[in-house]
């Protein structure tokens, strides 16, 4: 069992890496062309700003997911120093927990918002705001599975590494 969640995480975590860099990828080349469109051809388009703003936040939901994975948030930490290794473990899982709680509110709150923006349109490529906000739900789900595995190495240890 541990060793499928093991493999669930790597293959979310690739897949992750891939999905981030080819939406950072559409965004630079949208951006760019509206740049020749508006600068060279003189006639901006109406739908580049509003897809990379979309693919902006599409980004920055999910790499905060890979973030979290590789210790890349802020933190306090100058305290944990202070503390002896088993209580440092005991603190870090219950952080791991309320953040796990706070991923789950997070997720079903968003999940929420889903069903009230369903018939919204955005106004340059028509597409369902829900798809837009199904961002959050998505991203606190696998930061959810990123949590897990952090309390899971955090208390049977690192060479155990999920």
């Amino acid at each position: 069992m541990v060793s499928l969640f093991a493999g669930l995480v790597r293959w979310v975590d690739k897949a992750l890496k891939a999905v981030i860099s080819a939406m950072v990828g559409t965004m630079l080349a949208v951006i760019v062309l509206q740049v020749f469109n508006r600068y060279v051809l003189n006639a901006a388009l109406s739908w580049p700003e509003e897809l990379s703003r979309y693919l902006q936040i599409w980004v920055g939901l999910l790499a905060a997911t890979y973030a979290y994975q590789e210790g890349s948030h802020v933190g306090v930490t100058f305290l944990l120093g202070k503390l002896p290794k088993t209580v440092v473990k005991v603190v870090v899982v219950i952080s791991h927990i309320l953040t796990g709680i706070f991923l789950c509110i997070i997720g079903w709150q968003g999940a929420g918002l889903l069903e009230k923006f369903a018939d919204l349109k955005s106004p340059a490529l028509l597409i369902p705001m829900s798809f837009i906000y199904l961002a959050v739900p998505v991203s606190a789900f696998f930061m959810l599975l990123v949590c897990m595995k952090l309390i899971y190495v955090t208390v049977v240890g690192e060479r155990n590494k999920a």
